[in-house]
């Protein structure tokens, strides 16, 4: 026997008793606390499914800012987090989601981004989307990601409260 072909038979053998863990598609959920596929973009495989609403160019240019899609992405949990691991992991935040009717994060996410009427300015540059049912303001926090004309907004946060107080910069007609 060889030195090389001593040394393959002992990697093949080490690769049959040690085999590697196959890599999961990326819009494959693997973990039940993710959101669902639905809310990852599959790249190069057809429309982005993740795109819950959008800011228009007319709302976006009385603000200020670029227009571009709202996604909710998995994001970071815990009280410094973002997305929807943030929202889902903070269990205040939840009850107050359940208390208006909603029972995950994307749910009530997905009905501010189709339906909100005002944009509040947020800090360090982000809007808050104001989507109003009942006397509430239903509010997502959003961000720009990505270059002016093929970003998007990233939903950091999302609360309902009684009245939004923020500086209004616009409402739709």
């Amino acid at each position: 026997m060889t030195p090389d072909s001593s040394s393959r038979s002992l990697a093949a053998s080490f690769d049959d008793a040690c085999p590697l863990p196959e890599a999961a598609a990326p819009d494959v959920d693997t973990s039940a606390s993710k959101p669902p596929a639905t809310t990852r973009r599959r790249r190069g495989k057809g429309p982005d499914t993740s795109i819950l609403g959008h800011i228009d160019a007319l709302a976006a240019a009385a603000c200020g800012v670029a227009p571009g899609a709202i996604k909710l992405l998995e994001g970071v949990p815990g009280p410094r987090g973002w997305g929807a691991a943030h929202i889902e992991t903070t269990p205040n935040r939840m009850r107050q989601l359940k208390g208006v009717g909603f029972n995950t994060a994307l749910a009530f996410v997905q009905a501010i981004a189709k339906g909100w009427t005002k944009i509040l300015r947020g800090d360090h540059g982000r809007l808050i989307l104001v989507y109003q049912v009942g006397g509430r303001d239903h509010c997502a926090v959003v961000e720009h990601k990505g270059p002016v004309g093929r970003g998007f907004w990233s939903v950091t946060t999302a609360i309902p409260k009684r009245v939004a107080r923020e500086p209004m910069l616009y409402m739709k007609p």
